[in-house]
């Protein structure tokens, strides 16, 4: 009896410590997200990095034209990748909803979804005018062209390279860029 009372409780100690951590892994998890470790822009070490040169891609904008690296290729521009569903990409659109008007560089607002999705017209509508808006997709050809990993991710472009990177526009130095 001794024997299958030991067996028991070796069995329930194995199985409390796998359910220990594998309680402490989804911890881990949930505060890598919420500190914007993996959705939000691979917060820990921003992507892409400062002097990354940004790549080729062609993409139809929704407010109309198209965007390019021939856009960047000669002039400073601010490109903002966001998701509409995450709650620090929430608080940079209202960065962005914020800005001075009218802008001193170009605005480039690429926002993670397709044009169908209901939420992108009222978003658009709240951004400042003069603010282009494209959808992409992670891994599209835009977003591997800038080396964006997570959402949400501000960059300042001059002469096609990545000059500044944070998770918001606020996050950028503006000024000495």
């Amino acid at each position: 009896m001794i024997g299958i009372l030991m067996a028991v409780v070796v069995v329930v100690g194995i199985v409390a410590a796998a359910d220990l951590l594998l309680s402490f892994a989804v911890i881990r998890r949930l505060i890598a997200l919420e500190s914007g470790g993996l959705a939000l822009g691979a917060a820990a070490g921003l992507s892409p990095a400062v002097g990354h040169r940004v790549g080729e891609f062609r993409m139809k904008l929704v407010t109309g034209g198209e965007f390019s690296q021939a856009d960047l290729a000669d002039a400073r521009a601010m490109v903002t990748f966001l998701m509409p569903s995450c709650e620090p990409c929430e608080e940079a659109f209202a960065e962005l909803r914020a800005l001075p008007i009218p802008l001193a560089t170009p605005l480039y607002v690429l926002v993670m979804g397709t044009e169908q999705d209901s939420d992108l017209s009222a978003l658009i509508a709240d951004l400042p005018a003069g603010a282009h808006v494209g959808t992409v997709l992670l891994g599209d050809a835009a977003t591997d062209a800038f080396g964006v990993t997570g959402f949400p991710t501000a960059l300042i472009t001059d002469d096609g390279l990545v000059r500044a990177v944070g998770l918001r526009v606020s996050q950028l130095d503006l000024v000495s860029q």
